[in-house]
């Protein structure tokens, strides 16, 4: 087993972040730090993202009641938020910075986010940089050109912030797996050369690979050994998770994770999932983590964001641990959860249940009534075979009736839970609907369903 150094690494949680731009309702700052003292309370994670702060008031209005709850000693003093910027944000990154005093400056990492990928560095930062080196267009700039003067402005722009006393300042890179390294690591070395190690890679689009992580973390590290190199990564082929520990496993000083694995899209690592695998595979004391109380903090966050998790979630989820009741769950309940299971349920808040499939069969009853044989005897109910044979009766019934009633219920429950969360949504097709039913106007003239029919 390869070793990860617990002491050194640092987990960022991205939950009110990501979760936002997934859940899409707005949460007041009270709200949102009242999540983020649960997750902090639960995972021991003392860095947090805020965001786009300089920009996007819900992260401004969070930033700002956040500091002076730590100021007022409300929330623990160690806790760190991360504020991102982008090359278009730097002055409104500079007002920040200088209304505050230095005890909160102390309590914010500054991350400028920059794009090492062409197709995306192009349309979105190349008229930015025409503008600002008096380039006629930014069609004219090639692509080498493009890409080595915003890793010049990175640099630069990355200095100018680090004589304000912050916590620390970094650099997050966006499409950080599918870019070319070498356009890469022409903003590292731009990085690194003005003195700043903190190098966040973020998977953007979810399409990294265990090993096209190892591969970039290695590279990354053999030319640039001061760096600390952070991982970010999307769940859009399942594989957040693993990406996460393979970083680790590659000396990465730390990866970012969300509860429920909450975020963008797929969503991103969850935060269960890892700490737990680290625990159970990996075999590491993960400081901090309250691990049986994951569960409930995995419902609070369902409750705060209207999301509901698959049932059979990683870790936390609802009827992770129902299981068809069979031989199998017999050894799980007599013998130890591990013959069956990579942990006992109770590790995580949860515990052992089993159900009654089609498979399951006369036998599983039968275990189910010799394992309560000493409550049968103390109430005075014989066990032989002509109360298993009425106790398989009752189940195949049972079971039959409950499917009917409940079963066609619970479809409609999908459907509508799916059809209530949409419609509590603005969606870009309900902008130009309502505009077209309004003809512009935007009023209350026309039913919103009348609009919706458009």
């Amino acid at each position: 087993m390869v070793k990860i150094d617990l002491a050194r690494v640092r987990f960022l949680d991205e939950t009110l972040r990501e979760g936002d731009s997934r859940g899409y309702h707005e949460h007041s700052a009270s709200e949102r730090l009242r999540l983020l003292r649960s997750i902090h309370e639960t995972t021991g994670i003392s860095h947090f993202s805020l965001g786009f702060a300089l920009i996007n008031p819900s992260d401004r209005a969070t930033l700002k009641l956040f500091l002076a709850q730590q100021k007022a000693g409300l929330l623990p003093s160690d806790l760190v938020v991360h504020v991102y910027g982008f090359f278009q944000t730097e002055q409104a990154a500079h007002d920040l910075m200088r209304e505050l005093d230095g005890a909160a400056r102390d309590r914010i990492s500054f991350e400028l986010v920059c794009t090492p990928t062409h197709a995306i560095a192009g349309p979105q930062d190349g008229p930015w940089l025409a503008a600002r080196r008096g380039i006629q267009s930014a069609a004219a700039q090639s692509r080498t050109e493009l890409l080595a003067g915003l890793a010049e402005e990175l640099a630069g722009m990355l200095s100018r912030f680090s004589g304000y006393g912050l916590h620390s300042v970094g650099m997050i890179a966006q499409d950080a797996f599918r870019c070319p390294f070498d356009d890469l690591a022409a903003f590292v070395e731009g990085a690194t050369a003005r003195g700043v190690t903190e190098v966040r890679l973020h998977d953007s689009v979810g399409a990294a690979t265990p090993s096209s992580v190892e591969t970039r973390l290695r590279e990354l590290s053999k030319r640039f050994p001061r760096a600390e190199i952070f991982g970010h990564f999307h769940d859009d082929f399942g594989m957040a998770v693993a990406n996460s520990l393979t970083a680790l496993e590659c000396g990465a000083a730390g990866v970012d994770v969300t509860m429920n694995g909450v975020g963008n899209r797929a969503g991103n690592a969850d935060c269960a999932a890892v700490f737990t695998a680290l625990k159970v595979v990996y075999g590491l004391d993960v400081p901090g983590v309250r691990f049986d109380k994951l569960t409930g903090l995995a419902r609070e966050v369902e409750r705060h964001y209207a999301l509901l998790r698959s049932p059979h979630a990683p870790v936390t989820g609802r009827l992770l641990h129902l299981d068809e009741s069979t031989m199998r769950t017999h050894l799980m309940h007599t013998v130890s959860p591990d013959t069956y299971l990579p942990y006992d349920p109770a590790l995580v808040g949860s515990g052992l249940e089993a159900a009654h499939a089609p498979g399951s069969g006369r036998q599983a009853v039968e275990l189910v009534l010799d394992r309560a044989k000493a409550e049968l005897a103390r109430r005075g109910i014989p066990l032989d075979s002509a109360l298993v044979e009425r106790a398989c009766e009752w189940v195949a019934k049972e079971r039959a009736r409950r499917a009917t009633e409940f079963r066609g219920r619970a479809l409609d429950a999908m459907d509508q839970y799916v059809q209530l969360l949409r419609s509590s949504y603005v969606t870009d097709g309900d902008i130009l609907a309502r505009l077209i039913a309004t003809r512009g106007r935007f009023d209350e003239g026309v039913r919103a369903d009348a609009a919706a029919r458009v």
